[in-house]
């Protein structure tokens, strides 16, 4: 319960001093050892387990995800800079705040990709949105605010087949829930959803590896090699923004013919095509790999091996590329 108690109504801007004093309580008051903030509303609802988002945040302790507009997830460092922090970019941006409406939804993403945590900006969104722009769009007229506007709809246990359809996705929460519309949904996300470990999740996502010949008995990309078991060490395949990646391919058999390596873009593009022998030792290639220009870039990578002779693929995989500083376009 916050010490300090506002009236934040819809849009205020007493809503961003309400959440910067609670960053102020968390690390003053109750000393909390945390290493990230999820800004959440009264109708998100979680759709995987605690453990998989933690799981999934300890991969990128210095990255911040930013949504439209919430979630957003920040780590300890940027929290404490736009509560405490005094120079002359943040305290511009916080005074300049407080005369603007629904400041929770740009404060945030301004002070990242203008200060020195740019790099750490992670374009992702975390979040199912129920959106209907032909039911949920409507324009207020009040003491308070005179706009038009659209808000998502309230899942219903109607909906439940989204959710089974999402379970494999990188989605954490979801909105928009009201348990006295219908609280069965809310319900059955509880039984039927938060069991999926991390592991489920990412296969589904982006670790789909497919061999179509007898040839080859391995086809993995990653970071860090454990050479004695033969594997990556981080099995999830997401990368921010690579530099270089490696890929390990170990053979059956001996083949006498041309394979190339081939790595597409999420269109479909042709980024990277090699030449690669066979060997008797289990080949670990290196690909540089390229800078992240445009929003198309961002997403579901393929890289399969090729066979020159009879232009067969011979096995393939996907993987999945973030980018650390594009900005999330915002749906609220």
């Amino acid at each position: 319960m916050a010490k300090n108690r506002y009236r934040t109504t819809w849009g205020a801007t007493t809503l961003l001093t309400a959440e910067l004093d609670v960053y102020k309580q968390l690390i003053e008051d109750l000393k909390w050892n945390f290493s990230f903030v999820i800004t959440l509303s009264e109708s998100d609802f979680p759709t995987k387990p605690i453990e998989v988002l933690s799981e999934f945040l300890s991969m990128f302790p210095n990255q911040n995800f930013v949504s439209g507009n919430i979630p957003n997830i920040f780590n300890r460092d940027f929290i404490q800079y736009v509560a405490y922090g005094d120079d002359e970019l943040i305290r511009g941006l916080r005074f300049a705040f407080n005369y603007t409406a629904m400041p929770c939804e740009s404060f945030y993403h301004t002070v990242l990709i203008n200060s020195i945590y740019c790099d750490s900006h992670v374009r992702m969104n975390l979040r199912m949105v129920n959106w209907d722009r032909r039911r949920g769009c409507t324009c207020y007229n009040m003491d308070v605010s005179d706009l038009c506007g659209c808000s998502p709809l309230i899942y219903r246990i109607t909906d439940k087949r989204k959710f089974a359809e999402a379970a494999g996705e990188l989605l954490f929460f979801a909105r928009k829930f009201d348990p006295t519309v219908d609280e069965k949904i809310i319900d059955w996300i509880d039984e039927k959803i938060s069991g999926l470990n991390l592991s489920e999740v990412f296969i589904r996502q982006n670790s789909r590896t497919s061999i179509f010949s007898k040839l080859i008995k391995q086809f993995d990309i990653g970071f860090t090699i454990d050479t004695r078991n033969n594997v990556f060490i981080d099995r999830s395949r997401t990368f921010i923004e690579p530099k270089i990646v490696t890929v390990l391919i170990e053979w059956t058999s001996e083949m006498n013919e041309e394979v190339s390596l081939v790595m597409e873009d999420p269109t479909g593009n042709v980024i990277t095509r090699i030449s690669i022998t066979q060997s008797d030792e289990m080949p670990m290639i290196d690909i540089p790999f390229p800078e992240i220009t445009s929003e198309c870039m961002i997403g579901i990578w393929n890289m399969y091996l090729l066979s020159n002779s009879i232009n067969d693929t011979l096995a393939s995989l996907n993987f999945l590329i973030l980018s650390a500083n594009q900005t999330e376009t915002n749906d609220d």
